[in-house]
């Protein structure tokens, strides 16, 4: 299976049911033919894709690098955002998505699975601005 056609099935999906947990969205890319380790890459990356693209002309500093945590819960590995391939995928399917005319609701709605969607919201709520606000890594674990 395409890479691309994996993001679009995570992202129909998360659309399905927003409020199943990743579990539930793991286990259901599984039943679509999704390999065990693109869904766990879809799972972490797709939602903080949605995020970083739905507030692509804000201006929050994203952190460039997520942090890989081993088993035991420990940082091993620091790595480049971008040069992930779900990530690189998912910002496509985004581009595509906005040209279409998607609405905001349409990236909100996948956007709020990540922390720093819902931390953006929290800052917003509070009547905060998001210039100059800099973002703290993903974590990811193995």
């Amino acid at each position: 299976m395409l890479l691309s056609e994996s993001v679009e099935i995570a992202v129909i999906l998360i659309h399905a049911d927003p409020t199943a947990d990743d579990l539930a969205i793991h286990r259901d890319l599984r039943n679509c033919g999704v390999d065990e380790a693109t869904s766990v890459r879809l799972v972490q990356f797709v939602p903080i894709v949605f995020t970083r693209f739905l507030y692509r002309e804000s201006e929050v500093q994203f952190a460039a690098d997520y942090v890989v945590r081993g088993p035991d819960g420990q940082p091993f590995a620091r790595r480049p955002v971008v040069s992930e391939p779900v990530y690189q995928e998912g910002w496509g399917h985004c581009e595509r998505a906005a040209a279409n005319g998607a609405e905001e609701d349409y990236f909100a709605t996948i956007a709020a699975r990540s922390g720093g969607y819902r931390a953006l919201q929290e800052l917003i709520g509070q009547g905060l601005d998001l210039a100059g606000i800099i973002t703290s890594p993903p974590i990811m674990f193995v």
